[in-house]
């Protein structure tokens, strides 16, 4: 038997906030309550998506490949994704502190909602809106970056050549990302005339790229 605090849990879960009658009940009678412990690992990175959690007490790390994506507390939803497209695990959770969690097998979820098929439209309004959050976090994330990447090459460039004595693998391990994007925004800005990339990166437009560094 859930207690109050642990319905409510249910109901204000953004994913879960349309959800009433059958349906709702039918999850109620779903949930399983686990308790972890701080550092615990709750879910692993490629791992089957076969589990909805919902935070009810206490905060969890989300990572991916080392780097950190988010802290959830309550009433967040972990493992959504995986549920619903029937995909791998992807992103890991930890236990940041000791915390409840209530579960809800995939089996079990789908059942509940077939029972309400309006629900779904709330499905789709919280991944709408998932969606765009993340594109919005995106943008924000390419704009910084691109910003520190402008920073990084004036500050190692030849004040007389203008040559940045950085590999592309070196910026990329200094800002944390991958080749890839590091080439990505080289590009952008050789296209805009700022550097050229014959060999190694030389600064062509010393003022454009501080114009860069500063936005």
């Amino acid at each position: 038997m859930l207690t109050e605090q642990q319905f409510n849990t249910i109901t204000a879960c953004p994913l879960l906030s349309h959800v009433a009658g059958a349906c709702l009940w039918k999850l109620v009678e779903s949930v399983h309550v686990q308790h972890f412990a701080a550092r615990q690992l709750i879910v692993r990175e490629g791992d089957p998506g076969d589990d909805l959690y919902i935070v009810e007490s206490g905060s969890v790390l989300v990572t991916s490949r080392d780097v950190r994506l988010a802290l959830l507390e309550w009433p967040a939803p972990i493992g959504d994704l995986g549920i619903f497209a029937d995909r791998p695990r992807t992103a890991t959770a930890i236990a940041e502190t000791d915390c409840t969690l209530l579960r809800i097998a995939t089996p079990d979820l789908m059942d509940a909602l077939r029972l309400t098929p309006e629900v779904w439209e709330g499905v789709a309004l919280w991944f709408a809106e998932f969606a765009y959050a993340k594109a919005m976090d995106e943008k924000v994330r390419t704009h910084n970056l691109r910003s520190q990447l402008a920073r990084l090459l004036l500050s190692r460039a030849d004040p007389a050549t203008g040559a940045v004595s950085l590999t592309q693998i070196e910026l990329a391990e200094i800002l944390a990302v991958r080749r890839s994007t590091i080439q990505r925004h080289l590009d952008a800005f050789r296209v805009a005339g700022l550097i050229t990339r014959s060999g190694r990166v030389a600064i062509l437009d010393h003022q454009g790229l501080e114009r860069e560094g500063l936005l």
